[in-house]
């Protein structure tokens, strides 16, 4: 039942626990849809559903800011579920509770967001480097203010 394809990226789907039993192995249990990552593995789909990598605190769903997968949680690859356990997966038979499952047209007005942000992003970084060029041209100390 585990898909073992590998070094091929695919999307999971995270669906976090939400009920009085979340962060533990109950089946059965309400959840909610919290995103999804590209990954190549489960074992990388749960590393990368981490809001603290490498000692650094960055949130993993930029379109909708959520908690780090844990126990409890369930990681859908396709059509296959696989519950998050204190080691490990277990396949799940059936499709967990979704307490508010995302449209496709959700997911869409998501991404078009993370993309304007990152266009925004961009430019204001390019603001301020052509206002430090300027200042430095000028001979004047750089300041920048958000």
């Amino acid at each position: 039942m585990f898909n073992l394809k590998s070094n091929i990226m695919r999307q999971f789907h995270i669906h976090h626990s939400t009920g009085k039993d979340r962060f533990t192995e109950v089946k059965e249990q309400p959840r909610e849809y919290a995103g999804y990552v590209e990954a190549d593995s489960l074992q990388d789909a749960f590393i990368k559903s981490q809001n603290c990598l490498d000692g650094s605190l960055v949130d993993w769903n930029k379109t909708n800011p959520c908690r780090s997968t844990s126990v409890g949680d369930v990681i859908q690859d396709g059509d296959d579920f696989y519950l998050v356990k204190n080691f490990g997966f277990e396949p799940l038979l059936e499709s967990p509770v979704v307490t508010n499952p995302i449209s496709d047209q959700e997911q869409l007005e998501r991404d078009m967001m993370v993309a304007q942000n990152v266009v925004d992003n961009f430019r204001l970084h390019g603001d301020m480097a052509n206002q430090f060029n300027d200042s430095q041209k000028d001979g004047n100390d750089y300041e920048h203010s958000l």
